[in-house]
């Protein structure tokens, strides 16, 4: 059908342009890991990454616990830069108000970067420096392409999203 398909052509423009903006960062950090959990209030997951639906979901989609997530803090997962924040579309190409971090390299030289997606509010700005644990960069919300309010959160290894979870 007519709508899935500008979806899925929707989809891959965002990828594309998240890795491309991945790939332009020079940031020169150095990843050792692990991540640390997003949103230290609310610890349940309501998607875990992997297909679903079709497509492949390149993330995990934290949502409501005993607290509800809408306007919860969110932290970066690890020190690093800010290379990208929407904070002027609500739709975002679907993820809404979205954050990406670039961490550096890892022992293996590969690129470790993180997106945070569908916030209700952005405080991160391109170029901040932010510490993991700590620096506040968003709040949790619903904006872009949601059936309610979570966090979609991504772990990119050189621009290729993988198990957040597993990494």
């Amino acid at each position: 059908n007519q709508q899935l398909k500008s979806t899925k052509e929707e989809q891959e423009k965002l990828e594309a342009q998240i890795n491309a903006i991945i790939h332009q960062s020079n940031y020169n950090g150095t990843y050792v890991g692990p991540m640390l959990w997003p949103v230290p209030t609310v610890r349940a997951i309501s998607s875990y990454y992997g297909w679903r639906w079709g497509s492949l979901h390149r993330g995990v989609d934290i949502a409501n616990g005993s607290i509800p997530i809408y306007g919860q803090k969110i932290v970066a997962a690890y020190s690093g830069t800010v290379i990208y924040a929407n904070y002027t579309s609500t739709w975002g190409g679907g993820y809404g108000y979205y954050v990406i971090i670039d961490h550096g390299k890892d022992s293996k030289g590969r690129k470790i970067s993180s997106l945070y997606a569908h916030c209700s509010k952005v405080y991160a700005r391109v170029g901040d420096k932010v510490v993991g644990g700590q620096t506040v960069i968003a709040l949790a919300g619903s904006t872009g392409d949601v059936t309610g309010p979570h966090l979609h959160f991504e772990v990119r290894v050189n621009g290729t999203a993988v198990d957040p979870i597993a990494n």
